[in-house]
């Protein structure tokens, strides 16, 4: 009974964060817009660097840093709310370690996912599947955390999300 009152309690708060991300994103709209920025002259505040790729060479990623690929979906709100969490939890922490996330959706629907939500880490779009393939990923949301070759971290799908999310936690916690 105990598990069960802790499972829906954490689920609910996911939700919440999720529900405040999204209304920010949503309701308030970006901050700043390409229009209002051209308008007033004001150049310099906008990012024009792309913020995709379609390899893991590619991207600006050292390999010889931690990094952690958080592969997902972009018409999955449960891979959204594990790119944000992972995210805030790294940033509040500053915790040494790169984000990336993996997607083998088209690009107009991540260059669109991009522009709704100001996600400001390398997204690879993984269009061969070579990631996917390469660390057996077979749904999403998966999470891996490695360096160079080594695998620090990969999700077991046969636990328990509670648990999985537990040990990448304590991983990621030691990198500090």
């Amino acid at each position: 009974m105990r598990k069960k009152f802790k499972f829906f309690v954490i689920l609910i708060l996911k939700l919440i964060i999720f529900n405040l991300l999204a209304s920010d994103f949503m309701i308030g709209g970006p901050k700043h817009s390409f229009a209002s920025g051209a308008r007033e002259g004001n150049f310099s505040s906008f990012n024009f660097q792309k913020n995709y790729f379609f390899s893991l060479q590619e991207a600006p990623i050292n390999l010889e840093r931690p990094f952690l690929l958080i592969f997902f979906n972009v018409s999955c709100p449960v891979c959204w709310d594990e790119l944000f969490v992972w995210r805030d939890f790294v940033e509040t922490r500053q915790i040494p370690v790169q984000l990336v996330g993996v997607t083998r959706d088209p690009e107009e629907a991540v260059s669109h996912f991009l522009r709704k939500y100001a996600l400001k880490i390398p997204i690879i779009i993984d269009r061969q599947s070579q990631l996917f393939r390469l660390y057996r990923v077979r749904l999403e949301p998966f999470l891996l955390l490695g360096r160079g070759q080594e695998i620090i971290y990969k999700d077991n799908l046969m636990e328990p999300a509670t648990r999985r999310r537990e040990k990448l936690e304590k991983c990621l916690l030691s990198l500090r």
